[in-house]
């Protein structure tokens, strides 16, 4: 081997190494938003087990086999039950309602292996916005997506995105997002497409996902298992409601009618309803006429 051909590899092993430290800044804090993945608790995940349907992960007709290693990365295949080769799991946060300020924590970070096809999904309010387009991206040597809905290729990924960048470049899809800072995300959902040979050999595996920032001394944000609150004491990174203390629907309505304004239906409902009762009693006692002229009393029927 020539002396040029040695040097040329040893510099080519070089740039390939210094480009997988430069994936992630030595001061990157990628859980001081919000850590989906790695997985701390697995029951915060559901997988299909019929078309729009949930259960926990590997219930029985899952659409989806799943596998968690010690570390939290986390293993997805298809499985015979599904009857297409798009199936996913999924995380619902509504009930932890977080609200991310993109300002502060604009980075969504990523670390996943597939060998076949794949997409995840932000809900974010009513809006639904796939980021494999923006993980493909963030690799220069990867071949370009050229919609969010565009399911992402065999391959390895690992590094991050500017979440609040690429919203703006897709705001015609999500147009309420227009000047806002902050999101709530709703739910997070991982699909594994499955164009093998045999529809059942794919897998996807993610070692990271997660939505922080590039500053080392940030505080821990929501982490999903073992606490919801965020670590470090302090202002929180990423601002959510916990469970005990979501306000739902069911809230509003108990409020609302415990409260003056509130009652004021259920009064007029009342009278109504007595009103109507009265006209009853009245009929009872009401003498009608029959067929031939002469009257008779009217009971209750």
């Amino acid at each position: 081997m020539s002396k040029i051909l040695r040097h040329g590899g040893i510099l080519l092993a070089a740039a390939v190494l210094l480009s997988l430290l430069l994936t992630l800044p030595a001061g990157a804090k990628p859980a001081s938003g919000i850590s989906l993945i790695p997985i701390l608790d697995e029951s915060f995940w559901e997988v299909e087990v019929e078309d729009g349907v949930f259960r926990s992960l590997n219930a029985p007709g899952a659409f989806v086999s799943t596998s968690i290693d010690q570390a939290g990365a986390i293993t997805l295949r298809r499985t015979d039950k599904s009857n297409w080769n798009w199936t996913n799991i999924h995380i619902n946060l509504e009930d932890l309602a977080p609200v991310i300020d993109l300002k502060v924590y604009p980075y969504v970070y990523f670390d996943l292996t597939a060998t076949t096809e794949w997409n995840i999904g932000l809900q974010i309010g009513d809006a639904y916005l796939g980021i494999a387009k923006a993980i493909t991206a963030a690799d220069p040597s990867k071949e370009r997506l050229p919609l969010p809905e565009t399911d992402g290729k065999a391959g390895v990924y690992k590094g991050k995105f500017n979440l609040y960048e690429y919203i703006k470049q897709e705001i015609k899809r999500i147009p309420h997002l227009t000047d806002e800072t902050a999101i709530d995300l709703r739910q997070v959902t991982v699909y594994i497409v499955d164009t093998t040979s045999d529809h059942l050999s794919g897998e996807v595996t993610l070692r990271q996902l997660s939505i922080g920032n590039d500053d080392e001394n940030a505080q821990d944000g929501l982490t999903l298992g073992g606490t919801t609150e965020p670590q470090g004491g302090g202002k929180p990174s990423a601002f959510f409601y916990p469970v005990d203390n979501a306000y739902t629907e069911t809230d509003r309505e108990t409020e609302y009618a415990a409260s003056p304004a509130g009652s004021l239906p259920y009064i007029a409902v009342g009278l109504v309803l007595t009103a109507a009762l009265a006209v009853v009693i009245a009929r009872t006692v009401i003498r009608r006429t029959d067929g031939r002229g002469n009257r008779q009393n009217i009971g209750l029927n």
